[in-house]
């Protein structure tokens, strides 16, 4: 008796086995297994056999917040990377200022950008409050911009006016690193299939680190003719600011408002 009950239980997780393996196979097959994605009416369908890399880039870009998410994260970089390259040239050409001044404004937004994410850490904050962080971020590119247009414009003449400008510049830099580093990744996820998550990645890292290679390269050229680019920026972070202000509720996980 006791042997027919563990053949017949023998039997039973065969067969449960066998259940699980088809209902995996089911699961990996393609035509029944679809990530959905309303940005654009994209539709990713989740092919772990599937390596083509071809495929996943294009793939990638066809949908329009995953593209603005990674067009960012390269014009928040390159930018950043510049404002760090003009502000010693500025300080040494323009204002004739000691170079130790450099490294006060630095540490000083060092300092902030320590507050600032120890206040994210410790406060609650909503996924929609991440998001209007991230807006107003992106228009502070155009103000950081524009405070240094105003600065290398006055020089030492209106010496107060310099120090207020520099001020708002030094809390104004690190929402930058906000952007790159805590929301531009978690939008991204978000927007894609869990399968391609680490290639999309490095697809955004890879954007941006080319945006700072650009920055150092050009820094030196770019400072002789600031006006005109830091014109041309301030008004392509005004135009990301209505883009990311329009797509709120496509980058905001409904679910989590």
């Amino acid at each position: 008796m006791i042997l027919n009950w563990a053949l017949e239980k023998k039997k039973k997780n065969t067969s449960n086995d066998c259940k699980i393996t088809n209902i995996l196979h089911n699961d990996n097959n393609t035509d029944q297994k679809e990530f959905l994605i309303t940005n654009g009416g994209s539709i990713w369908k989740e092919n772990e056999s599937s390596n083509s890399l071809s495929t996943d880039i294009k793939k990638l870009f066809n949908s329009f917040d995953t593209t603005l998410i990674i067009f960012t994260s390269f014009f928040n970089w390159l930018n950043g990377m510049m404002i760090d390259s003009i502000i010693p040239l500025l300080v040494k050409e323009t204002l004739h200022w000691n170079l130790n001044v450099v490294i006060i404004i630095f540490g000083l937004k060092s300092v902030v950008s320590l507050f600032m994410y120890s206040i994210i850490a410790v406060c609650k904050v909503s996924q929609k409050t991440l998001h209007y962080m991230a807006v107003v971020s992106v228009l502070l590119i155009g103000v950081n911009f524009g405070a240094l247009l105003l600065i290398s414009y006055i020089s030492t003449s209106h010496i107060l006016v310099c120090y207020i400008l520099w001020f708002i510049l030094i809390l104004c830099i690190p929402p930058g690193e906000y952007l790159e580093f805590l929301y531009l990744p978690e939008a991204l996820f978000r927007k894609i299939p869990p399968n391609i998550s680490s290639f999309a990645e490095s697809i955004r890292c890879g954007g941006s680190r080319i945006g700072s290679v650009i920055a150092f390269a050009t820094a030196p050229y770019v400072f002789d003719i600031f006006y005109i680019y830091g014109t041309i920026t301030m008004a392509i972070s005004f135009l990301l600011f209505l883009l990311f202000l329009c797509r709120r509720d496509s980058l905001i996980d409904n679910d989590k408002k």
